[in-house]
Formats: C-alpha cells, structure tokens, sequence
C-alpha cells in the first residue's frame, strides 16, 4: 500500500511539475503577447502622428498653392489693367497727333 502511494504520490508531483511548465510557458507566451501588443500600439500611434504630419504639411501646400494663384490671378489683372492704360495713352497720343495734323492743315490754309 505505501508504494501504491508513493507511485501515485511520484505521479501527482510529475503531473504538478508539468502543469507548472505549462503555467510558465503560459505566462511567457502571455509576457511576449502583451509586448507585441504594446509595440503594435507604439507603432499605430508613430503612423497616426507621421499621418497627421503628412495630412498638415499638405495643407500648407494647399495653402501655398491657392496665394499662389490668388498672386498670379491679381499680377494677371494689374498687367491687363496696366495694358489698357497703355492703348489708352496710344489712342490719347494718335488723337493729339490727328489734331495737331489737323491744325496745322488749318493754320496754313489760313496763311495762305
């Protein structure tokens, strides 16, 4: 009876012995798990920031583009402004030189 006891005592504590490896492979499995998790969550937080950055830097760009086009769309009307001004000083300049013509005409066939 007593080794009846101690077999089964020498099974129990072998039986013990592996549920304890089991637990500590267990806990590293757990340990390794809760590692990667932490570094997929560091690493979604890096995207989410080099995201942000990105999606800001953009905006800028944006921003930049349309003063851009705002400068280039009012240098375009400044330069249409400054080109109808200038026929328009052409038309002044044709037209005192028709009537200096003209005058002129009059003045010596009032001489003569």
């Amino acid at each position: 009876r007593v080794a009846d006891l101690d077999r089964k005592a020498q099974i129990a504590s072998t039986a013990l012995e592996a549920s304890q490896k089991t637990i500590e492979s267990l806990k590293m499995s757990l340990n390794e798990a809760h590692e990667h998790s932490r570094l997929a969550e560091s690493a979604k937080l890096s995207i989410a920031a080099e995201s942000q950055k990105r999606l800001a830097t953009s905006e800028e760009y944006r921003q930049t583009l349309a003063s851009v086009a705002a400068e280039k769309e009012a240098a375009a009307a400044e330069l249409q402004t400054i080109r109808r001004e200038r026929l328009h000083e052409k038309a002044l300049v044709v037209a005192a030189t028709d009537s200096s013509c003209l005058l002129r005409v009059e003045l010596e066939k009032a001489l003569h």
